[in-house]
């Protein structure tokens, strides 16, 4: 049987505390989702879709680990795409726990679970790597970045973008085993970074955007 001319699907739903990347061919996307909020911060809730079609109406809301709603909204469409992808900022609750976004579009619904206060929940990280902090990230013209518990030798900094090339490197020195460096990035174009601080005993790599 011959397929509609068009399937209005919806294709993913994420949280994320940064925004979604999307680079022009050949670089991949950067997905940027979370998993883990802080109380009562603002997170980005995306959904895809497929065929958006004009007069179509998605349905969202933040579920509680309960089953009831802490909040919902709704988006219509005004227009038809091909495909398209929305994001709303949302104040997060406040109380621990496990949550769902969920969206529910042309009869399809997705969701996506995401922690709230993961160390209230015993959700910790690896505390035998060395704490990388970058501020702010997403960035425009300047990011700090703040490490500690180093071991006292040097540490060099890599900045590549992603197609591998190296647009930023320097050797740090260290203050009672720590690192506070403040890096210009005005004359970076608009993308994703990989960040990369490496020492002889380790080797942290982190991610960032210029905007």
């Amino acid at each position: 049987s011959q397929k509609p001319y068009t399937e209005p699907a919806l294709l993913k739903v994420q949280v994320n505390n940064s925004l979604v990347v999307l680079p022009t061919c050949p670089a991949t996307e950067t997905p940027n989702e979370d998993s883990c909020f802080t109380p009562g911060a603002t997170a980005k809730f995306y959904f895809f879709l497929r065929n958006e079609t004009v007069g179509d109406t998605a349905y969202e809301r933040i579920v509680n680990p309960d089953g009831s709603t802490f909040t919902s909204w709704r988006h219509n469409s005004i227009n038809s795409y091909l495909s398209s992808y929305w994001y709303f900022n949302k104040v997060l609750p406040t109380i621990p726990g496990v949550y769902t976004y969920e969206t529910i579009y042309n009869g399809t619904t997705c969701t996506k679970t995401f922690k709230v206060n993961c160390i209230a929940l015993g959700v910790e990280k690896n505390t035998n790597e060395p704490d990388l902090d970058i501020y702010p990230n997403p960035a425009q013209n300047t990011i700090g970045l703040s490490m500690t518990d180093l071991s006292n030798e040097p540490v060099n900094l890599t900045i590549k973008n992603l197609l591998g090339m190296v647009v930023f490197s320097d050797k740090l020195s260290l203050e009672n085993n720590h690192i506070h460096k403040e890096i210009n990035i005005k004359n970076l174009s608009s993308g994703v970074y990989i960040l990369s601080l490496e020492s002889n005993h380790s080797r942290i790599i982190r991610k960032f955007v210029k905007q």
